[in-house]
């Protein structure tokens, strides 16, 4: 929770990220404000296994947004990751 308490207490830990690997970050917009239930989510990052950062952002924009026929009720941040493959 980044800016929401003064002295907020976390944990560092280190994980090591190989060729192909991504990291996904997004902010409660996503579950809460767009309503995406966890197993959609999981379904839809499995699924871009092979793409580029800027297209899982694509996809889960989409999932977010379009794919709704109503107005978000939350804002949306997301910010993705992908290592370089070796190949």
């Amino acid at each position: 929770l980044l800016g929401a308490l003064p002295d907020p207490y976390v944990e560092e830990d280190t994980v090591t990220l190989r060729s192909g690997d991504a990291v996904v970050m997004y902010t409660d917009g996503l579950t809460d404000g767009a309503g995406v239930e966890p197993g959609a989510l999981a379904a839809l990052l499995s699924s871009c296994a092979s793409e580029t950062a800027g297209e899982i952002a694509d996809a889960l924009e989409s999932m977010a947004i379009w794919s709704r026929p109503e107005p978000l009720r939350d804002d949306l941040a997301l910010l993705v990751l992908r290592v370089p493959r070796d190949d």
